[in-house]
């Protein structure tokens, strides 16, 4: 099964210092497997949300070798949206579900796929829109507005998105035999402390 994964969600795993003497990458890697998924981020997530230049230099090593080892996969919007009519229905469903959320629009319809402004939760929709476009059965997020939208996406489309905060990935993970996380890590990354 493919995940979208938030940037709230990786940039709250790699800020931690785990107190074991494994590359943090690999413990990410062993929560991906052990949720049955491969991880992608949407390209403008990762284009305009996950902002290297901020990150200490520890988390910019790890979110890096994330990407490099294909741990985390780019969701490209051209190979996803490969026609006319493919982008077209991205869009209206992108609208429709951000009107839903909002109550507005955050630009004009034309500047979806462009256009970007912070604060205004571009990253979740845009996540979600592509779970419902592309078959992403699963969303990795810490963002409470990830839950509502989840919500609305369920009453408006009849469709089934699990959402998983960090906890819960790890609570889902913590249960199985082959891909237990220590729990000592896993305190380490349930924390709201950065290390």
């Amino acid at each position: 099964m493919k995940a979208l994964v938030d940037n709230d969600f990786l940039n709250h795993l790699v800020g931690k210092k785990i107190p074991v003497n494994q590359p943090l990458e690999e413990v990410i890697k062993t929560i991906f497997e052990g949720l049955g998924v491969e991880a992608y981020m949407h390209e403008l997530v990762k284009e305009h949300e996950l902002v290297l230049d901020t990150m200490p230099p520890g988390s910019r090593k790890v979110v890096i070798s994330l990407f490099q080892k294909d741990y985390i996969k780019i969701a490209f919007l051209n190979k996803i949206l490969s026609t006319e009519a493919q982008k077209d229905y991205y869009i209206k469903m992108f609208m429709d579900i951000y009107y839903e959320f909002k109550g507005e629009l955050p630009f004009e319809e034309k500047k979806i796929l462009t256009e970007w402004r912070r604060g205004k939760s571009l990253g979740e929709v845009h996540s979600l829109t592509m779970c419902l476009v592309d078959n992403f059965g699963i969303f990795l997020s810490d963002d409470d507005d990830s839950r509502k939208l989840k919500a609305i996406i369920e009453d408006k489309f009849s469709v089934k998105i699990e959402v998983f905060d960090r906890r819960k990935a790890l609570d889902r993970v913590s249960k199985l035999e082959n891909k237990r996380i220590e729990r000592k890590v896993r305190r380490a990354l349930e924390s709201d402390k950065n290390n």
